[in-house]
C-alpha cells in the first residue's frame, strides 16, 4: 500500500480545488542473489521496482488546472550476512 497525501497547497488557497490523494495499491517487482563467501558469510544484493496502480491527482477548478503524480520507484539494496 502507499499512502500519498500533498503538502504545501496553500498557493491555491481563496479557489476551488479537490486533491484526489489517499492510499493506493502497490505492485513490486525485483530480483536479488545471495553469494557465499565463505562458510559463515553471505553478500546480498537485490534491485526492486515499486509502481502503484492510479494518478494522484490536484485540480485547480478556478483555473482549470490540474497536476498529476504518477510515482513509482527504483530501488537497489546490498547487505552482508553472518551466518552461526
Amino acid at each position: 500500500m502507499t499512502d500519498i497525501r500533498f503538502a504545501n497547497l496553500g498557493e491555491l488557497a481563496g479557489t476551488a480545488y479537490t486533491v484526489k490523494d489517499g492510499y493506493r495499491s502497490a505492485l513490486q517487482l525485483g530480483a536479488g542473489v545471495d553469494v557465499k563467501l565463505d562458510p559463515n558469510w553471505i553478500l546480498r544484493i537485490e534491485g526492486n521496482y515499486t509502481f502503484e496502480g492510479g494518478d494522484a491527482e490536484i485540480i485547480n477548478y478556478t483555473s482549470g488546472m490540474s497536476v498529476k503524480l504518477d510515482p513509482s520507484l527504483y530501488d537497489v539494496r546490498a547487505g552482508l550476512a553472518y551466518q552461526f
